[in-house]
């Protein structure tokens, strides 16, 4: 790479890669805890018609925006009840971290997508 020898394109370099290493994990995480979500609050307790997790990284700022959307039944015992539920569960994971069948089941879809980048 070009320049006068100062090093900046190589720490420009690491700070991108770095940057892009935290996204893909936190890419990761998100996609581990809609499996946990979805399996927890929807599946086994039957407390919404469907839930989802997203994550969207800032370009400009090292942050991001999550947001939990889910659909409980319209009143206000269910909505109660499905609220403490995503709380628990979001609890839980960042106390005990998540399972390998977890990681296995949300990393799939990763390689397949960085594979599909790369081979195009």
């Amino acid at each position: 790479r070009g320049g006068g020898g100062g090093g900046g394109g190589a720490s420009e370099a690491a700070r991108r890669n770095g940057a892009l290493q935290s996204s893909r994990c936190l890419s990761l995480a998100s996609d581990m805890l809609n499996i946990r979500l979805f399996e927890e609050v929807r599946e086994r307790l039957s407390l919404v018609y469907d839930i989802r997790l997203a994550w969207a990284p800032f370009e400009v700022y090292s942050a991001g925006l999550v947001t939990i959307e889910f659909s409980p039944a319209p009143d206000d015992a269910s909505i109660a009840a499905a609220t403490a539920a995503v709380q628990r569960t979001l609890k839980e994971a960042l106390e005990g971290g998540f399972t390998a069948e977890e990681f296995e089941r949300a990393k799939v879809p990763l390689v397949g997508a960085m594979r599909d980048a790369v081979g195009s």
